[in-house]
This record gives structure tokens, sequence and C-alpha cells, in this order.
């Protein structure tokens, strides 16, 4: 029997972290509700084993569990945490950060989904990386064998990105801008309401804007988790949309390719849904649900575009590390 506990619970991703767990094949002992910071302690919210209260995440407290998650920001006291339980006698079998600032430092494998998880170490950190690289990793992992020399990507990001304060506050700009009324930015950094803008990335921490010529971490992050990658430009868009996470992707190959291929190797993926060119395809089709959906344009000899969306915090953010989860506790125990 596994002892599980959540870190920061109350976050979109901790939330459907929890509705996720309420159907993984895990048999759990318990699912523990932990809090990095005060103001985090003592909510009263609803896990699998029904209502409780979140308690304040020490070492002490965590004493037992076999697999902790983190689903907060990375904070300096977080980090700490982490390496003091993995100083224990006896730590946790399994720790995943689904924190979208993880930073990508060397000793913390990244793990995007069940096929790479076996090229993790089991011992110490696992980060599931954020939902734009974690999207991306899984298109390109499928299309490695046709050997791209090049990718160029757009994100069409979303307020949820941000967390609730993120959806709350797109929520503010909208009643703002039809009341006529002023519209609030400090979380979104801009008024995404009604509107596409140039965003360097994530925020490096909840209600942080990244500052001004802050470069996307996605190109670092990616080449971390798959240094086969090839080299990659990114642009992201913060969109006026409450959820999803949307990308253009164009590849370049150095000799012709076949489409048919491609979209071959898509349809028999685990992970990718290939959808047909023959209607439009948007977020809300995959809302709330596991699908990462595919869709081909226009290619030439050399090149493949591809439109993905997918929902932020299900397949692409919280069942990832469901998956990861399933996964390694499945395996027999480290020597």
């Amino acid at each position: 029997m596994t002892r599980l506990a959540l870190l920061d619970p109350t976050t979109l991703l901790g939330k459907e972290l929890q509705s996720r767990l309420d159907t993984a094949q895990l048999i759990l002992e318990s699912v523990e509700l932990y809090a990095t910071e005060s103001d985090g302690v003592g909510v009263l919210t609803e896990s699998a084993d029904g209502p409780g209260l979140v308690a304040e995440a020490t070492v002490e407290s965590l004493e037992g569990c076999h697999a902790v998650i983190s689903c907060g920001s990375f904070t300096q006291s977080l980090r700490e945490l982490f390496q003091q339980l993995g100083e224990q006698e006896q730590p946790p079998e399994v720790l995943i950060s689904l924190c979208p600032d993880t930073p990508v430092d060397a000793g913390l494998p990244l793990v995007f989904g069940v096929s790479s998880f076996e090229e993790a170490s089991r011992a110490g950190l696992l980060i599931s990386p954020d939902p734009a690289t974690s999207l991306l990793a899984h298109v390109l992992s499928v299309l490695s064998s046709l050997e791209p020399n090049a990718a160029r990507v757009t994100f069409f990001r979303s307020a949820s990105e941000r967390g609730q304060a993120g959806v709350e506050e797109l929520m503010a700009q909208v009643q703002g801008l039809l009341g006529s009324s002023s519209t609030p930015t400090e979380v979104l950094g801009h008024e995404a309401a009604f509107n596409l803008v140039s965003s360097p990335g994530l925020v490096s921490s909840p209600g942080l804007v990244s500052s001004p010529g802050a470069r996307d971490h996605v190109p670092q992050t990616l080449r971390a988790l798959m240094p086969s990658a090839p080299p990659l430009q990114v642009t992201s868009v913060l969109s006026g949309v409450f959820h999803g996470l949307a990308a253009q992707i164009e590849l370049d190959f150095s000799q012709d390719l076949v489409p048919e291929a491609a979209e071959s190797a898509v349809d028999q993926s685990d992970f990718l849904e290939l959808v047909s060119n023959d209607s439009a395809l948007g977020l809300r089709d995959v809302a709330s649900t596991g699908d990462v959906a595919v869709q081909f344009g226009e290619a030439g000899p050399r090149n493949l575009r591809l439109w993905v969306v997918a929902d932020n915090l299900t397949r692409i953010g919280a069942w990832n590390a469901v998956d990861i989860l399933e996964s390694l506790i499945q395996l027999p125990p480290s020597n």
C-alpha cells in the first residue's frame, strides 16, 4: 500500500491531479494534503479520502510517505524540503515536481511520460515538465524517426497557465472591458482579454510577471529532456483564453519525406490523436480530456506543418504525473 502526499493541492493542477487519482490504477493507503506556504495551511478541501484540512508540509509530517507530488510553485523552501526528504534514512520512493517554474538543474531528471521514465533515476526528484515542453516533447519523440533538423513553434498560451489567479484576472479583464472600467494586469502582465499578446513564456512564480526581454524557457528545458532534439525557435503568445494550450509547429528535414509516414507515426502513438483536416480543431475540442490532438497542414517536400491542441491541466499536466507514479511504483525496489 502506498501513502501519497500532495503538496499545495488547492492549485488548478492539484485539483486536477486529485480528480485523476480517483480513476488511476493505483492502490493507495491514503492521499494526504499539505501546504508549503503558511497561507495554505488549514484550508478545507476535498481529497480521495473525502473532505479534509490541508496540513503544513514538513519533513516530520511527510515521514513514511512513499510518494510526494508538488503542485504549487517551486520556491526555495520547497527545494530545501525536497533536499531534506532525499537525505532521510528512508526517503520517499518517488518525488515528482509538477511546478511549472521548476528550474532545469543538473541531476534532476525530466520525465514527460511513461515512454521516458525508464531513462530517469528512481532516486531523487523527477520533474514533469511544463505543459508547453511536454506537448512538444510528445510530438518530437513520435516524429524523431523522420529526423527533423529544425523546428519552429508558436505556442498560444492561456490564463490557466498562471494558475487560478490568472483565470480570475482574465475574467476581471473581460468584465472591465465590457463595463468600460479599469482592467487588472498584475498576474497576466498584459490586457489579455479579447487580445493576443507576445509573451516570453511562463511567470517565474505565481503573481510575478516575467521581466521584459525574458527568454522562453522551452528550448532549454527541451534540450535537457531530449538532447537529440532539433534546433528550436519558440514564440509564445498569451491569448485571451481561459484554458488550454495550442501550438503551431513547423519541422524542416534535410531530405524529401512522405507526409503519410508522419501521419502514420502520429496515428500509431499512444499519446497523440490524429485529427482529419475535414473539420476545424480548437481548444474546446480537447477540454478536460487526455487528448493531445494533432492536425497536419500543407506540407512541402522537406517541411511539415502541424496544429496541436491539448488541455494544459490533464495529459500534459497532472495526468503525466499520475502515469509516471503508476509506472515507478510498479518497479521492484532499487538496490
